[in-house]
């Protein structure tokens, strides 16, 4: 822990002694797609861990003013894209990015990584994430209660859905288990929760790291479909021949790539609609699959709620 934060403490410095604010100073130049050729509009082009960036114009155009140093890395994204960085000293001009395309897959057969993996470099993320809510929502007994009433003693007291509710016979399976284990969900669709006594490796990884890092978009345009539905969540699955394995994040400025592992891909969607997935629900009485309805009623309005606080739109 200490050499952690000396380290940090060393980086900060270093960082703080090549880079310092001119507004004169600028770096400018281009971004294009590196198979099409053409100009990226609307890429961030950021100043690594600094609050310096701009965006591309209709050209794919961009400048970058306000700081000066030796050694910098300014980094280009776009979502759909793998991040670039490049190392440069200011001035200079002429700076071309070519962003490669993210392939995108849906490989079945795809092995999500343990988040045990995950600690190796993102140890406190990972004590974090170890035993909250999300690790534990594979085996939430409350959850197995509503379900099937088979989570705790007295688990059949209150409603249970394959007893009680009016979907039972037409959708036995329910969607329990495109919020509470996407790992087997993502693979298969429609399933529903593992038996509590016969739960799966992927069921136990609870909502685990990849699950989130390996979404590609979100169609926030209906949020109010249960979990992370087919169509509405779409999840790249790479192949195992696959040359990177994408990690996806809201950071437009990462660029650590580690070969064919881990190569970062900005999604501006990991703010909050990542959340709508699995918070922002509502019913479908006709149980004709569509939960976007106007005759449906919002039983989880979280996302909703928020999107129209003063958090949801801080300006």
């Amino acid at each position: 822990m200490r050499l952690s934060r000396l380290a940090t403490f060393l980086s900060s410095t270093i960082l703080l002694a090549v880079v310092t604010t001119r507004a004169s100073a600028q770096v400018s130049g281009t971004v294009v797609d590196s198979v099409t050729k053409k100009p990226i509009a609307g890429a961030i082009v950021k100043l690594e861990a600094q609050k310096y960036q701009t965006t591309t114009d209709a050209k794919g155009a961009f400048t970058l003013t306000g700081f000066t140093g030796a050694g910098l890395y300014v980094v280009a994204a776009k979502k759909g894209y793998y991040n670039q960085a490049k190392n440069i000293s200011t001035p200079i001009k002429g700076v071309s990015y070519a962003l490669d395309p993210v392939p995108f897959g849906k490989n079945k057969n795809y092995q999500f990584v343990d988040s045990k993996a995950c600690a190796v470099c993102h140890t406190s993320q990972e004590k974090q994430w170890n035993g909250s809510p999300m690790a534990m929502a594979g085996k939430n007994t409350w959850v197995y209660d509503i379900y099937d009433g088979t989570g705790t003693p007295g688990g059949k007291g209150g409603f249970v859905y394959t007893r009680d509710s009016v979907h039972r016979k037409s959708h036995p399976a329910s969607e329990c288990a495109s919020c509470h284990q996407p790992e087997p969900w993502i693979k298969s669709p429609g399933k529903a929760l593992d038996p509590i006594g016969k739960l799966s490796k992927g069921s136990l990884h609870g909502i685990s790291c990849e699950v989130c890092h390996k979404i590609a978009n979100i169609d926030i345009k209906k949020p109010n479909f249960p979990g992370i539905w087919p169509g509405i969540v779409d999840f790249n699955l790479p192949s195992a021949t696959a040359k990177h394995q994408v990690q996806y994040g809201a950071y437009a400025d990462a660029s650590y790539t580690l070969a064919g592992k881990m190569r970062p891909s900005y999604q501006p969607q990991m703010t909050a609609e990542i959340c709508a997935s699995c918070h922002q629900d509502k019913n479908d009485p006709d149980g004709n699959g569509n939960f976007e309805e106007a005759n449906g009623i919002i039983s989880e309005p979280t996302y909703l709620e928020w999107v129209k606080s003063p958090y949801g739109n801080p300006k």
